[in-house]
Order: C-alpha cells, then structure tokens, then sequence
C-alpha cells in the first residue's frame, strides 16, 4: 500500500504554494501572527514588523492606521499545518525559495524577449492580491508526469467555444477571465478570435487584462492588447493593468503597457499613480522613456498599433434599443406604447439599468422638469431624448441607437452631464459615488422640494446606490473614520477640496443649517442638499468652495 507521500502528490504542491505565498516579507520565513499592508496587500510578522509602517517588500510608505492584524490568514495557516500534517507533508518554517531568488526570477532582460515569450506554460496560479507564484524545479518529474496525463483531456477544452462566450460564472469570470489567468495562450487566442469581450469585469471587479498583468503574462497581455482591450479600464480597487504590473514588479508587462499606450496618469482608490508604487530603478526607467522603438520591441509595438478597430467596435456599437417614457403627456404615453407593438421595440414601464434611452417631455426651449427619473437616469449612463421623436420614430422603419441620439435632450442645466454619464459608463469606470459614504440629517416622512423636484429620503438612498455609494444609517464621527482612499472623480486633483473626502453628512438647505457641528475636514464634510443633486446633474463631484457652500482653509 502506497504511503502518504505518494497518494498525497498534488496536494502536496497545492499545499506548498500556499506556504510560498503565506511567507513573510522580511524574515522569509512562516508568517508568525501576521500582519498586513492594507496600501500593497503584502504580509509580515508581527516580531519582524515592530513599528516600521513601511511596507519591508516593496517599500510602499503608509501610516500606524494602514498596517492590521490579519486573525483569518493567521487561521489559514494553522489549518493548513493541520492539513500538511494529515497528508504527511513535513512542515518547513523556512520557506526554500528566497527573496534574493524570487526578485531574479522575476527579471526579465529587454534583449530576450522572445525568450520569454516561449516560456513553458506552469500551472494555473492561485489568485491573489501579492505576487505570482512560481514553481521552485520545473524538472520535477512528478509534476511533468502529472501535466501530460492531463494534456489530452486540456486539449480538447481548449478547442471547445461556448455558446454564450462571456456568460459569467458565479464568481462573474467569463471563459476568457479562467484563460487569462491559467496563462493559456491558445485558449485566450481561440476565445478573442471567436468574439470574447475582453473588456470585462468578473464580480471583484477583475479584468483579463489586469489578471495576466498581476501575474507577469507577457504573451497573453499582448494578445489582449492587439485584440482592442481598453489599457486603461479601472479594475479592482480601481486600479488599471498598469498599476498591477508594477505593483507585482513585471518590469516586461509594465513596459508592454506603456508602449502601447497605457495612461500613466491614473489613479487607483488610494489616489495613487502607477509610478507611486515603483520599488526598483528597473521599473522607474520605464516612465523617463516615452517610446522604446529599437529592435525586437518596434515590431512588438507595430503590432500593438495595429488593433482591430472593427472588431472593438463591434462590441458594443449597436447596443440594444430598450425604452422608458417619464412623466409623459397620456397622448405620447399612448405613441410610445403604439411604438413598441408596430414596430416591436421594448418598452419598460419601470426605470433601471436595462433601459437604454429615457423620453421625456420638453418645452419649446428644449428644457425639462426636473425628476427623480433624470437623476437616476444621468447616474445610469443613459440617454434622455425629448418626446417630439415619437411621432418621428413611427414614420420609419429602420430605427437605430444611432438616429435616437439626434434628438438628445441636454440643456444648460445639466452641463453635459448626461454626456460625461455614458463615457464613463462605456469605459466602465468607477460611478459617481464611487468612495463615498452619505447620512442624510433628514427626517424620513419628510419630503424635501429642489427646483420644482419632490424628492423623499428613500429615493435619496436610491440615487447613492445607483451611484456606488454608502448610505450610513448612523452620523459619522471623525475618530472613527480611517483609511485614506479618495472617491475616485477627484482622486486625480490634489487641490480640490474633496480629494480625500470620503464621508458627508447631507441636511436640506431649505431648514437652514441643522443644529449639529458643520463638519469641514479633508475626510468629512457637512454639506447641503443642492451639492448632491447639482453634482448629479454635471456628473462630477462638484468642489463645495466654488459653491461658496464652504470657506477654504487658510494655513
């Protein structure tokens, strides 16, 4: 009868790769009551860190307030102990591969990048916010034993299409999310060839371009890249690929990225850029070279450039024509439910995020009524036309996303704010609310009257719900806020006095100012209710000081 060592063979690696992954940034060792980075995601133990707020790994500067204890990862590994134990693993404290090794691993020279495109394939990776791992002896022949006895089986997946290519599993990856991250070249290649939309988000908000940049995959990111990937599409804790490139330290992606044309100048959830978390001058060198056109690498970005616009396109070029009339005259209600029955359009009688154009009733100047309907529809992403295209759209047979967008309604009053809504939607950046957390000092009977609008509370928390944002059910204290995110539409100024504001306390103008303290501190400010609903309507976050709603402090 075969012993633990032999019946336990793939448990043992899988178990081995958790070891590698669970090892201390500073000691190299079993993380011993471990403790996290919350600004890099790195661990160290709590002996090694003693007061240092400096992530020892990557270097990363953060405050006392960045740096907690992690009882699950310490859990995690007790339970693994007990596992290694059961499956006759011997526990090492010290883990075999060093930091001195990992780092040269992981470098990449500029001159051999066809090498490093021919790179065997290893095993899928298991996910995680901290580095790549990687296999200590690939000549293990254990493990090449086990990757044959399976290679037929993969071959024939690999060449299988689903009929539905980005359906979702439940954790919201498509086909070409698993692809991407199982570093299967033919399988990703296959799946773009056959339509898979690469710019999508699974429900961590991960994209295929991201996964293969955290990880190092050189040959799958430029795959993505030639087949339309948006570079710059803001991922989980959104950041874009480029930040994870550099975050990981894959010099090679990190430089594929910026010579196809990735934005240096984004920002993540924290307010950082990608150059904020360069921890090497290899990496640094990549931003003070605007364009590597020399040999082997200008025909890498000849390639890139050569992106098949048709095909992105396709995507999302003739999006489905869904219709929701608001507060409409009986007479173009009644156009509007003949439209869907003679000319079989969908019409909805409620608003959501399915709906792709909302009509609505206009004066002879083109200006609307302000509704409860227009602020969810401007936080979708929505179209809002004037109904005088109903009896129009019935003349016609062909009728197209295109031809409705003619008859856009977007007065001075919303400031293009319908407009900025949808490109922000189309490149599915973070909403508008995104890091923002709201309590409204508002009575919850009570309605409150904006501009001709009657709007309750309860559709207040709607509309901060549509915008990815918090509803707090208790006033928020100052001792109590930590952290030092940034809503992601001002994390880009510095000198807007919300960059670091995450947290509002909203009253109703009307009353005068509550009888409360008037909060006005970088992370939380008291502010009335016309700054919510005017920042709805121009879809920014509007600075409260150009309001004149708050004094600018004076050092």
């Amino acid at each position: 009868m075969a012993d633990n060592t032999t019946l336990w063979v793939k448990t043992h690696k899988v178990i081995n790769r958790f070891y590698k992954d669970l090892t201390c940034g500073e000691c190299n060792q079993r993380l011993l009551n471990p403790q996290q980075f919350l600004n890099c995601g790195h661990f160290v133990c709590s002996k090694c860190r003693k007061c240092k707020t400096d992530c020892p790994e990557c270097g990363i500067p953060g405050k006392l307030a960045d740096v907690h204890s992690d009882s699950v990862v310490n859990d995690v590994i007790i339970n693994l102990e007990k596992i290694a134990q059961a499956v006759g693993l011997v526990s090492l404290k010290t883990i075999p591969t060093s930091k001195a090794s990992t780092s040269l691993s992981r470098q990449k020279s500029s001159s051999s990048i066809n090498e490093v495109m021919k790179k065997p394939t290893i095993a899928p990776p298991v996910r995680s916010s901290r580095s790549k791992i990687t296999i200590d002896d690939p000549n293990n022949t254990t493990y090449c034993e086990s990757i044959a006895s399976t290679s037929t089986r993969r071959g024939k997946a690999n060449d299988v299409i689903p009929k539905n290519i980005d359906k979702k599993n439940k954790k919201g990856e498509t086909q070409l999310h698993i692809a991407c991250r199982s570093d299967n070249v033919d399988r990703v290649r296959l799946l773009l060839d056959a339509g898979a939309n690469p710019n999508t988000k699974d429900n961590a908000g991960w994209t295929p371009l991201q996964e293969a940049a955290s990880y190092g995959y050189y040959e799958v990111c430029e795959l993505l890249i030639t087949k339309g990937t948006n570079l710059d599409m803001h991922g989980f804790e959104s950041r874009t690929a480029l930040h994870d490139a550099i975050l990981n330290k894959e010099a090679d992606v990190a430089a594929l990225l910026v010579q196809a044309g990735a934005n240096k100048d984004v920002f993540d959830n924290v307010g950082k850029k990608p150059i904020d978390y360069c921890s090497s001058p290899e990496i640094l060198k990549i931003f003070d070279v605007p364009q590597d056109t020399s040999d082997d690498k200008s025909e890498i970005v000849s390639d890139l450039k050569t992106i098949d616009l048709n095909r992105t396109t396709n995507i999302s070029s003739e999006p489905k024509i869904v219709l929701f009339g608001s507060n409409l005259k009986p007479k173009n209600k009644k156009l509007l439910m003949k439209l869907g029955t003679e000319k079989k359009i969908r019409v909805v009688n409620s608003l959501s995020p399915i709906v792709s154009h909302v009509i609505v009733d206009t004066d002879s100047t083109l200006q609307l009524q302000l509704t409860f309907d227009i602020l969810m529809t401007i936080l979708y992403g929505k179209w809002i036309l004037t109904s005088d295209i109903l009896s129009i759209l019935m003349e016609n047979e062909n009728i197209t996303a295109n031809a409705l967008s003619l008859f856009e309604v977007n007065p001075p009053q919303l400031d293009n704010g319908p407009s900025c809504a949808r490109e922000n939607n189309e490149k599915q950046n973070p909403k508008l609310f995104n890091n923002c957390s709201f309590y409204f000092a508002i009575k919850s009977h009570d309605w409150i009257h904006y501009e001709g609008m009657k709007i309750s509370k309860d559709q207040l928390m709607k509309l901060i719900a549509a915008g990815d944002g918090v509803t707090l059910t208790r006033e928020p204290k100052p001792e109590d806020i930590q952290g030092s995110l940034s809503p992601f539409h001002v994390a880009h100024d510095t000198n807007h006095s919300l960059h670091k504001c995450t947290h509002y306390i909203i009253y109703d103008y009307a009353e005068g100012q509550p009888s409360r303290i008037m909060y006005n501190l970088p992370f939380l400010k008291t502010l009335p209710l016309m700054w919510l609903i005017e920042s709805i309507l121009r879809f920014k976050l509007l600075d409260p000081i150009d309001m004149g709603l708050l004094i600018e402090d004076t050092p």
